[in-house]
């Protein structure tokens, strides 16, 4: 049952290794270049995005602008020059990757709501405006599939995290460290990442606030504990919705090897018991 519903989901053939062809257009940009350490980073937003800008920004003794301070761009570094690094086995590419139901639950949160960051705008570039349910949201999600394909643009808070560092679909298999984050081990697996690469971060103060231990709650408008309110999320949303978006985020399931929560394992369950209207012949819901 677990795996049924993806029956939609087209999966990109098995890539032949043929040389990295970054796509100019696929948050190319998110990329952190550690010429130092020869680290090479992809930095998903909503993945902790914020708390690494910081650590990589303080690992290079505070270079450049917070967030694309340390972009190819910022080095001067062009396209044909980022594919070399990561045919080049010396750099150390790595990647921290997220559930992608949580992911959004903690984009919404943090755009959306209340309380939390100021830049609203995303949201509204999201899901067309400020001020949206959960609902609302998306359906804004599965409208645009449905009219513009789910490849279009969107906000990369809520887009797909293959879609990132010039397309993972291409470039997972180069990378080095590529973990899941949780809560509970991130700080560890940071810590992990900097013993592969040979990073001795001098400042322990500063590594703590940015990535304290696990019992040490972090404050801040930026943190949303999505994992902790992820199934509360959900549930103010229909099963035929919660369904739609496992299958707008299905891609990103499959790259990574992500489980899917057992709560929404049970959505869906309740999504295919869900009353349909006879006349819809290819069993779709008429959302699709």
């Amino acid at each position: 049952m677990a795996l049924s519903m993806f029956r939609w989901v087209v999966v990109a053939p098995a890539l032949v290794c043929l040389g990295v062809n970054l796509t100019e257009d696929a948050l190319l940009q998110n990329l952190v270049v550690i010429p130092e350490h020869k680290v090479l980073f992809c930095r998903i937003d909503k993945n902790a995005g914020t708390a690494f800008s910081q650590l990589w920004r303080s690992v290079r003794g505070e270079v450049g602008e917070l967030y694309y301070g340390s972009s190819p761009g910022a080095q001067g570094l062009g396209r044909a020059e980022v594919e070399a690094l990561f045919e080049d086995p010396s750099w150390h590419k790595a990647v921290f990757f997220r559930e992608p139901l949580e992911r959004f639950a903690s984009g919404f949160a943090s755009k959306c709501l209340p309380g939390h960051d100021k830049d609203t705008v995303h949201c509204k570039m999201a899901f067309g405006s400020e001020t949206v349910s959960p609902s609302e949201a998306v359906r804004a999600i599965l409208e645009g599939d449905r009219t513009h394909g789910i490849l279009r643009a969107i906000d990369k808070h809520f887009a797909h995290q293959h879609r990132f560092c010039g397309g993972l679909l291409e470039t997972l298999e180069y990378y080095d460290t590529v973990e899941q984050i949780f809560p509970e081990t991130i700080r560890e697996k940071v810590l992990e990442l900097f013993e592969k690469v040979g990073i001795d971060f001098p400042h322990a103060e500063i590594f703590d606030a940015i990535f304290p231990e696990p019992n040490v709650a972090r404050a801040g408008r930026h943190v949303t504990n999505a994992r902790a309110s992820e199934e509360a999320f959900f549930k103010t949303i229909e099963p035929a919705l919660v369904a739609g978006i496992l299958r707008h985020y299905a891609p990103d399931h499959f790259l990574f090897g992500i489980k899917v929560p057992p709560w929404a394992i049970r959505h869906y369950e309740n999504f295919l018991n869900f009353p349909r209207d006879d006349s819809d012949s290819d069993g779709d819901s008429d959302i699709y």
